[in-house]
């Protein structure tokens, strides 16, 4: 059985001066345009059983309100240790979802590109081209997903990357 992870920063928002708090800042449209592109790309990935967790930033909330529109769906996750969370955090949370076909977790970098990172490293997954492209960044709208087959040796079977690296980071 083949299960997928996608790692997704959210879209781009608002300068940290246009809102009243760092969490309080919205997706601008530039960063719904790609939002929603994004979501067009991971949507054939993402399976029935699918889950969608995180950060309860209003961008990362937004982010998944844009994913939402074209992939399906079954619960959405807010986990409030997902704000500004390091790798470790953000696998706690892939893990407490494990039993999901898809999880999609929208968050911040620099744990995002970090933990998309680790996980590629780890196994090898996408050999030295995603790790290229990795180390390039993780922009915002920017989606990496990870194929898990659980029957197989490889953990992470592959990489996939959602277009947005080639414009830089942003």
């Amino acid at each position: 059985m083949v299960r997928r992870l996608v790692l997704m920063r959210h879209a781009k928002a608002e300068r940290h001066w246009a809102a009243s708090s760092d969490k309080a800042r919205e997706i601008n449209e530039r960063g719904r345009s790609e939002a929603a592109a994004t979501a067009s790309q991971i949507a054939p990935f993402v399976a029935a059983r699918a889950v969608i967790v995180v950060s309860p930033a209003i961008r990362t909330l937004q982010t998944a309100d844009v994913i939402e529109e074209t992939v399906k769906i079954s619960e959405r996750i807010v986990v409030d240790a997902l704000y500004m969370a390091g790798p470790d955090a953000i696998e706690d949370a892939i893990c407490a979802h494990a039993d999901a076909d898809t999880v999609v977790v929208i968050g911040h970098n620099p744990g995002m590109h970090d933990c998309a990172y680790d996980l590629a490293t780890r196994s090898n997954a996408g050999g030295q081209t995603a790790l290229d492209r990795l180390s390039s960044g993780f922009p915002t709208s920017f989606a990496a997903l990870f194929e898990v087959d659980n029957d197989g040796a490889d953990p992470l079977a592959r990489v996939v990357f959602s277009d947005f690296l080639g414009r830089g980071a942003r």
